[in-house]
């Protein structure tokens, strides 16, 4: 009786005991701490176009040098989310930087788990780059992210995704290209007859071109003049159509003439364009227009 009633005892003390250590393990099982090993890849890439050109009308010149910052939380990189909670080794965040290159193209590799990753990507808002004016002269500029400076992206590993940014000088409607050009000549031979009164005026030949720009502000540029006798001026404008006052700059130069008692050659003849020195025009966005004009 003694013998039975000890094996009873310790038949009732060892249940506890074996389901203490049964519930245990079930209890590991739902904790599940272990990061995901066999991480992956997601691919960013893209293109940043500014407009660096003011004479082409288009805003696609590759922006060079310009960071791109990408960030996951490294929550998305474990298997449970429990793991933040038991072990804290899920916190903090992983940065990954790319860096246009001349093109303006840039690509970046993030790591991916077998979840999808968040990803967010940061650009600068604002950023610093050469601009080409009308005339090809090079100037510092102040450009403006006319996409987004933030966005978000949801990734699967093996996933490549194409994210393009635009960054304008300012964020207005669409451009489009004006282009005034044309010859200029100068009547220097009074001794013959019709059109071969007129040559090509001298190289460098300076005109002076003014107009208003999109945000009112006076714009005056010195166009020269080829050894051909030609000129142009392309800029970009928001504006349907705009007025510019076309003004020759004086120069000297010989001139033949004929008063009746045979040629006789002036030096240093002062040429001024013809119609009191200015010439008024208006051209449409988009257009191409040809003025001619001559000096007397």
């Amino acid at each position: 009786m003694k013998k039975q009633f000890l094996k009873l005892t310790m038949a009732i003390i060892a249940l506890p005991v074996l389901f203490s250590l049964t519930s245990c393990d079930k209890d590991s099982d739902t904790k599940n701490t272990t990061p995901v090993t066999e991480l992956g890849k997601a691919t960013i890439k893209g293109n940043i176009a500014g407009d660096l050109d003011l004479t082409n009308g288009t805003l696609t010149e590759g922006m060079e040098g310009i960071t791109v910052t990408m960030v996951i939380n490294n929550q998305d990189l474990v298997s449970n989310y429990t793991q933040w909670w038991w072990g804290g080794s899920a916190t903090g965040y992983r940065t990954y930087t790319a860096t246009t290159d001349a093109q303006g193209n840039y690509t970046a590799d993030v790591e991916v788990g077998s979840k999808p990753v968040n990803v967010q990507v940061y650009t600068p808002y604002i950023v610093n780059a050469n601009q080409k004016n009308e005339l090809g002269s090079t100037n510092s500029a102040t450009f403006y992210n006319n996409t987004s400076s933030q966005i978000g992206l949801n990734l699967f590993k093996g996933q490549t995704y194409t994210q393009n940014y635009e960054y304008r000088s300012n964020i207005t409607p669409e451009m489009g290209k004006m282009t005034l050009k044309g010859d200029i000549r100068f009547r220097n031979d009074l001794c013959v007859s019709g059109d071969a009164q007129f040559a090509p005026v001298p190289a460098n030949t300076k005109l002076l071109i003014e107009w208003s720009d999109d945000w009112g502000r006076f714009k005056q540029i010195t166009v020269p003049v080829d050894a051909a006798g030609k000129y142009e001026l392309a800029i970009e404008s928001y504006s349907n159509s705009k007025g510019f006052w076309v003004r020759g700059v004086q120069f000297s130069a010989d001139r033949k003439t004929n008063p009746g008692s045979g040629c006789t050659t002036f030096n240093n003849y002062p040429y001024t364009l013809f119609g009191g020195g200015q010439a008024y025009v208006s051209i449409n966005k988009g257009e191409v227009t040809v003025r001619n004009y001559d000096y007397q």
